[in-house]
């Protein structure tokens, strides 16, 4: 069975432990309107809403922002980042670290 933990328990801030947690699956609690996707293409949405239980996995820190990876099709099975890199078939958005912690899972 798939444990969750919200994010301030495991995330405490800082680029070291975020790099510590690339790859973790992460879950949002409440639905996200008009996240900005991260390198949007000239043309195609710049921005996405994420709905309440969707399921990414953390990429990067960006400044100060955190890169989470979605797949496209929501509720697509999730593996790994590389394999979900590999797909392309995935939408990066950029959250803040303040509302990551607020709002997001990780799986423990």
């Amino acid at each position: 069975m798939t444990r969750w933990k919200p994010a301030s328990a495991v995330f405490h801030g800082g680029t070291q432990q975020l790099l510590s947690l690339r790859g973790h699956r992460v879950r949002t609690r409440v639905p996200l309107l008009q996240m900005p996707i991260n390198g949007a293409a000239r043309g195609s949405p710049q921005t996405l809403d994420v709905p309440v239980g969707s399921v990414g996995l953390l990429a990067n820190p960006l400044g100060e922002d955190i890169l989470i990876a979605f797949p496209a099709l929501h509720g697509a099975p999730l593996t790994t980042l590389d394999a979900l890199m590999r797909s392309t078939a995935f939408n990066v958005v950029r959250i803040n670290w303040p509302t990551f912690r607020a709002q997001f899972e990780v799986e423990a």
